[in-house]
């Protein structure tokens, strides 16, 4: 992957093809994440090539604000760039690898007061980029963000993102101390529990033979033209299976 930055956008090139990609652009499409800058999408070469506007007029790098903040606004920072996290995972086949944390390429939108950073459809572990991994990423911005803070509490979290760093303290234990530090928001977010709705997914053909309607309230539903090993009879041509096709529900999503 090469990725490249100015005034104007970041752009990653994919060198190689992967299966998960336009999967991975739909869940993103209506995942709506408030911290995602906007993208377009392009072909180059025949390689796909992902572009994130950074011109609008409320978005600043977040290196020219990060001066003027006050110990609650750089926490609160931090704990929504960790947050982030969950919020993508939540998706079911994304993972945080899906995050660009580039200190030089995260954003701050001025008016709704949150961090802005690009988030690309991977659905495996991100190979290094520049030589660095994506958890370096991820702690170099962190102890960057940090060292604005006050001394005490700068030194207390590069020790938890240190152990964050080594395994020794995971992901939720990272949040519980970033909220130790003292902020409203962090408090707020740590302290609402997240309630994922139940879905039912309705599978609906219409064609030449009719109007055929199945309703999925099952973790897995195979749909296929044999009665015996089918959850759902679809036998309406040669070019449908015995068993077809696998609906198999992650974290409340439905996958095919």
């Amino acid at each position: 992957m090469i990725v490249k930055s100015n005034e104007k956008n970041i752009s990653f090139l994919f060198q190689e093809k992967d299966p998960y990609y336009e999967m991975g652009f739909k869940i993103l499409e209506h995942a709506n994440i408030s911290s995602m800058l906007k993208y377009k999408r392009k072909n180059l070469n025949g390689c796909e090539k992902i572009v994130f506007d950074v011109t609008a007029k409320n978005l600043a790098p977040l290196s020219d604000v990060i001066n003027d903040m006050n110990d609650y606004d750089l926490i609160d920072l931090l704990y929504e760039l960790i947050y982030l996290i969950n919020e993508v995972e939540r998706t079911g086949l994304l993972g945080k690898e899906c995050i660009w944390y580039n200190f030089e390429n995260i954003y701050y939108d001025i008016e709704k007061r949150i961090p802005m950073v690009a988030i690309i459809p991977l659905a495996g572990e991100l190979r290094k980029v520049e030589g660095r991994s994506w958890k370096e990423w991820f702690n170099d911005a962190m102890i960057r963000i940090a060292s604005f803070l006050s001394e005490k509490k700068r030194d207390r979290f590069v020790i938890f993102i240190g152990m964050y760093g080594r395994n020794t303290l995971d992901y939720e234990g990272l949040l519980e101390e970033v909220n130790l530090l003292g902020s409203g928001k962090s408090g707020m977010l740590v302290n609402t529990p997240i309630e994922l709705p139940t879905y039912k997914m309705q599978l609906l053909y219409v064609g030449r033979e009719g109007r055929i309607e199945f309703l999925v309230e099952e973790d897995d539903f195979i749909l296929g033209k044999s009665p015996e090993k089918s959850d759902g009879v679809l036998d309406i041509s040669e070019a449908v299976s015995r068993r077809h096709c696998l609906f198999t529900k992650i974290n409340n999503s439905y996958f095919v």
